[in-house]
């Protein structure tokens, strides 16, 4: 079967454990002693990695000039670590055909954390599923905040039936309540974030090798010796300078 091409997973144990990155290079969190990570080659089947559907592009009165962004969107173990974006032109980020692309299994559950710069914010996350250039329909919803604040954390899980191949993923953020649909914000100020996803199913993997991130918190040991000091003018000692 066809297939996207290699992808390097990354977990936090040599066995089961969590799947903590995708991608050729993992940026761990600032660590405090010596971890070890875990890595394997996998291959994925689930076609090619561009969409072409035009999809609504929602408004906002005002938009994310007062801060009311999506800062930061990191779902680490589909891949997506999108940070300090800021605000992006009239509230809108469409971010479907840059480097940045999730990669997501059927079935599985990904969680993920965004950044506002402002509070009381809520977010809902959709996934088209069936690629028809929109996000209405029955189980494309998956997220939904049950309160605002300036840090939205919460997972989404793909459904066992998802279609393999690329779509997109819509992150929407209002400021003091959810916004009505995927089209209409309903609100004043806010962001909207489009992404590309690549739905696949696992073919098949290799061994995992581990990669240790080494924390030395073992300071170096002061300097010892002379040291030969040199004036400037007529200065010959340290008391004789003008400061």
């Amino acid at each position: 079967p066809g297939g996207i091409g290699n992808e390097v997973y990354w977990y936090d144990a040599q066995t089961g454990g969590n799947l903590v990155a995708v991608g050729p290079t993992l940026e761990t969190p600032v660590l405090t002693a010596t971890t070890s990570y875990w890595a394997e080659e996998v291959y994925i089947e689930g076609g090619a990695g561009t969409t072409s559907q035009n999809y609504c592009i929602p408004t906002y009165p005002t938009g994310c000039s007062a801060s009311d962004d999506i800062d930061d969107f990191i779902m680490a173990a589909a891949g997506i670590n999108h940070i300090g974006s800021g605000c992006s032109t009239n509230g809108y980020g469409d971010f479907r055909n840059t480097s940045i692309i999730g990669a997501i299994q059927p079935g599985q559950t990904y969680n993920f954390e965004a950044t506002h710069n402002f509070s009381s914010q809520w977010m809902k996350i959709w996934i088209d599923f069936d690629k028809n250039g929109s996000f209405e329909d029955v189980g494309e919803l998956l997220f939904s905040s049950t309160s605002g604040s300036n840090n939205t954390n919460g997972s989404i899980t793909i459904p066992v039936s998802a279609q393999n191949g690329a779509t997109v993923m819509r992150i929407m953020d209002r400021y003091a309540g959810l916004p009505t649909s995927s089209c209409n914000p309903g609100g004043t100020w806010g962001e909207t974030h489009d992404y590309t996803v690549i739905i696949g199913s696992l073919l098949c993997q290799s061994d995992r090798v581990e990669a240790v991130a080494e924390v030395n918190n073992t300071l170096p040991a002061p300097p010892a010796g002379d040291a030969a000091q040199q004036f400037c003018g007529n200065e010959n000692t340290v008391a004789d300078l003008d400061v």
